[in-house]
């Protein structure tokens, strides 16, 4: 027996007993159902059959195995080895990293699709990870915190908590203004559109707010971009 139907059967063995648990539930499945659907009504189900797709992230693997159920090719890339063990576990026919994306991307390889959810705002430098997603991917799909601000430099730092499964792995993230996000993508000659609208609004999470340029970052201030290449 391979190695990965023996994986596959610890697995479902897991399941069956009820051991196998996802810190991403509750509050997360309402918010990753809305983002995925989002993405299906822009670029419909067979856009994803045979794809390369990269998700930067990853956290326990769902939104990676929704993804690889519709033919994409996937790797989930995630910050903490607790997590990427779980998500093994879960989903074991997922290639899967270990990886602190303030330190960029894990490799220059290219990618049809990236996926780059939640985890822009937990970098403590956030710039690097951003451009090489631009430039390894035909089609980015970005979605972050962000602080009430028309500055395209304004990037202001956020303490996190380093031991909180979710958080930023070194205790330090940042709010980036949705212009320096924009201006980024920009220079990267990335043609993007943003969301901004209820559509995405779940579980404490809005997009829909007002730019008032308060400078301010509440929790839950989000912004969402479709991305690809002029």
């Amino acid at each position: 027996m391979g190695t990965g139907i023996k994986n596959y059967a610890r697995y479902q063995l897991k399941k069956l007993s009820g051991k196998l648990e996802s810190h991403f539930q509750g509050g997360y499945e309402e918010w990753r159902a809305k983002r995925i659907q989002m993405i299906l009504d822009h670029y419909g189900h067979q856009f994803f059959y045979g794809k390369t797709l990269l998700e930067l992230g990853a956290g326990h693997g769902d939104i990676g195995h929704f993804f690889s159920m519709l033919g994409a090719k996937v790797t989930c890339v995630e910050g903490r080895k607790d997590n990427t063990r779980m998500l093994v576990q879960r989903y074991p026919s997922l290639k899967a990293i270990t990886h602190d994306l303030n330190q960029g991307l894990p490799s220059k390889e290219h990618y049809d699709i990236i996926i780059h959810f939640g985890v822009l705002y937990h970098l403590q430098t956030p710039e690097r990870s951003l451009r090489e997603s631009c430039q390894c991917s035909d089609h980015l799909i970005l979605e972050t915190e962000c602080s009430d601000s028309d500055d395209p430099q304004f990037l202001p730092k956020a303490e996190e908590t380093a031991y909180v499964y979710d958080q930023a792995v070194d205790g330090v993230g940042c709010r980036p203004a949705q212009a320096w996000v924009e201006r980024i993508l920009s220079e990267e000659r990335m043609q993007f559109e943003r969301f901004f609208d209820a559509r995405l609004n779940a579980s404490g999470h809005f997009y829909d707010w007002p730019l008032k340029n308060t400078k301010q970052f509440p929790r839950g201030q989000r912004r969402f971009w479709f991305v690809k290449h002029v």
